[in-house]
């Protein structure tokens, strides 16, 4: 066993042993977690046969429903934003836009606003536009987020145009 399965390993034994030993409730969450190693061999399907799974899904557009409950996380997000010159609610008009850029990520809308705010400090406008929104590169998790979203969307609409049109 290499130094990386026994360090798994003994991470394993010792989850299983606070469950054993402590009156608690235990939230685990990570990216594909059922199917890392942590939860492979016999400890890691004793530590699975434990939980209750909930896996979350980034936010869609397909329904009216959908584009309200994004356009509300967007106003949330946008709250949260340290701008003078900012138009509170002004990035509801860019939600369909938000969306396509972040494949519906909460991570990846949070790092693209982040990351447009500190634009807008810098340069000294304090506000976020849709130039400033363009002008904006993403991280490495948003840049990913925005990837599979155009990859899916490509694949299962035809055109990255489409889904810009169905998410308005």
């Amino acid at each position: 066993m290499g130094d990386a399965a026994e360090a798994v390993a003994e991470a394993a034994s010792t989850l299983k042993q606070f469950a054993d030993r402590l009156d608690a409730t235990f939230l685990y969450a990570g990216i594909d977690l059922p199917t890392t190693d942590l939860f492979a061999g016999d400890m890691g399907r004793q530590i699975k046969a434990r939980m209750i799974m909930h896996q979350t899904r980034p936010y869609g557009i397909s329904s009216k429903t959908d584009r309200e409950a994004w356009a509300e996380l967007v106003l949330g997000v946008e709250d949260l934003l340290p701008l003078a010159e900012h138009e509170p609610e002004s990035l509801a008009e860019e939600a369909a836009y938000l969306w396509d850029r972040t494949g519906g990520s909460i991570g990846g809308l949070r790092a693209l606003l982040s990351d447009a705010a500190i634009g807008a400090i810098i340069d000294g406008t304090e506000k976020i536009d849709r130039a400033r929104l363009e002008a904006t590169t993403t991280d490495d998790a948003a840049a990913a987020a925005e990837e599979h979203h155009h990859t899916h969307a490509a694949h299962s609409a035809g055109t990255r145009e489409h889904g810009l049109k169905r998410a308005q």
